[in-house]
Formats: structure tokens, C-alpha cells, sequence
């Protein structure tokens, strides 16, 4: 099995680009946790339940006109398209597939930084009721 290293991966936001700005990124596929455990059991036991993807991203904050603040600000409480690819400008295959989410932004902290270093805010895009789409077919 091959070891993946994350270098050139892909992230738009709203249909713009912003992988030059983006540091991390993390796609949590999750769902919700139900406990089914019964009076026989001897154990607790649990279930998955509606899915609850996240996507979380670490930016170099830039507030230059369509760039990571301008974007993130306008995601706030609303829908937003994110796709995210480990390997940009490469066709979307098993070996570099896709994931398409709708999100929107609750929290964002649009400084965030100590003295001399680089403006690096966190930002979580929480679910609207649409799942994760996994792709791995070219388009």
C-alpha cells in the first residue's frame, strides 16, 4: 500500500481556488452517534446515524479582494460549495479522487495570529443537510 505525503492538493471555496492560502486541510466523514444498546446486552453499543461532515481548513489569512477573508466572510451562516482533491490539475481518478461538500461557516475569527508570525485561523465548514459526495469517476 502506498504512503500518501498531501502536496499539491486542490480546495475551492465557492468555485475560487484558495490551495495557495490553504495550510491544512481535514474532510471528517462522521455521523452522528446513536446508542442501540438493549437490556441483554453486557456491553454498550452504538450505531452511526445521519451523516455530520465537516470540513476544516487552516488559512494564511490575505484580505485582498477575492481572497481568503473576502471568501471565508461570505460563507458565513450560508451554503457554500467546497471541492477538495490531494492532487490539483490532475484528472479526479481512484487514485485522486474527490470530495464535494456544501457547508457553512458558524465561527470565524478573521485575525488570528502572535507578533510576527503569520495569520493562520482555523476555519470549520459544519453540515447544511447534504452528505459528503465521495467521487472517484473523471469527469
Amino acid at each position: 500500500m502506498a504512503v500518501v505525503t498531501l502536496t499539491g492538493a486542490s480546495v475551492l471555496i465557492a468555485t475560487t481556488d484558495l490551495s495557495d492560502h490553504i495550510k491544512e486541510v481535514t474532510i471528517d466523514d462522521a455521523r452522528d452517534e446513536n446508542d442501540d444498546t438493549v437490556l441483554s446486552m453486557t456491553a454498550k453499543s452504538m450505531t452511526g446515524g445521519l451523516p455530520s461532515p465537516t470540513v476544516t481548513i487552516k488559512i494564511r489569512q490575505d484580505y485582498a479582494a477575492s481572497k481568503t477573508n473576502e471568501i471565508i466572510r461570505a460563507a458565513v451562516n450560508v451554503a457554500t460549495a467546497i471541492i477538495v482533491r490531494p492532487v490539483g490539475g490532475t484528472a479526479r481518478s481512484a487514485a485522486n479522487p474527490e470530495w464535494h461538500f456544501t457547508g457553512k461557516v458558524l465561527s470565524y475569527q478573521p485575525l488570528a495570529g502572535a507578533a510576527g508570525q503569520f495569520q493562520e485561523p482555523s476555519v470549520v465548514f459544519q453540515p447544511t443537510g447534504t452528505p459528503l459526495t465521495y467521487l472517484t469517476t473523471s469527469t
